[in-house]
């Protein structure tokens, strides 16, 4: 499961529709996340060095690195979300006979869906500055790639959805109340920060 953000596409897509239970919709997530950061950095790229843009080269390039670091970050993360499913999956194969064994299972279990969610919220949150990454390019942008300012902002909304989705699948079975509150109240936020964001942006790259 190691390195799958390094296989081919096809390679990819075939073990995500085959019956292995990782990658999953985690990793699915961060990839659009990464095609959407991608792209935005391909419209700074097809901006930058335009006669009319030359005054705004800085911001350009600075939001153009920005959202490179971010692709990274979430390519970075297909692979770290299936390992962290990996990691209940084997927590929940332990040893559950005699009292000993059954609460320290109880615990990894426990530890390892800690783990699951915060992958997915550490996730939103890179997806959560692409986004905003993506509004400050809106400020001035070479029009002629205005599609793929809006693809990049619908893949950004995918992925925070998707994201979204396994914060919350986790936590359902976690047994700190408080811990798991914590977790659901971030996720939350941050998936309504980017919604409202790539709301703006789909108003202002069909205007």
């Amino acid at each position: 499961m190691n390195d799958l953000a390094r296989h081919s596409m096809d390679e990819f897509l075939d073990t995500l529709a085959s019956a292995a239970p990782a990658p999953g919709g985690g990793s699915a997530a961060a990839l659009a996340g990464a095609m959407g950061s991608a792209l935005g950095a391909m419209v700074c790229a097809l901006t930058i060095g335009k006669k009319k843009f030359l005054e705004q080269a800085e911001r350009l390039e600075r939001v153009q690195s920005a959202l490179n670091g971010y692709r990274h970050a979430l390519l970075r993360a297909v692979d770290s979300d299936a390992q962290a499913f990996d990691r209940v999956s084997q927590a929940y194969k332990l040893p559950k006979e005699g009292e000993d064994a059954v609460e320290s299972r109880r615990a990894a279990i426990q530890e390892a869906l800690v783990g699951a969610a915060r992958s997915p919220l550490e996730m939103l949150a890179h997806i959560q500055e692409a986004s905003r990454a993506l509004i400050e390019l809106c400020g001035g942008f070479n029009r002629n790639a205005a599609s793929d300012l809006g693809v990049a902002g619908a893949l950004l909304r995918a992925a925070a959805e998707g994201a979204y989705l396994n914060v919350m699948i986790n936590i359902a079975s976690i047994e700190d109340v408080s811990r798991a509150s914590s977790l659901r109240s971030e996720a939350e936020s941050r998936r309504a920060s980017v919604l409202s964001d790539m709301d703006a942006l789909a108003e202002r790259v069909t205007m």
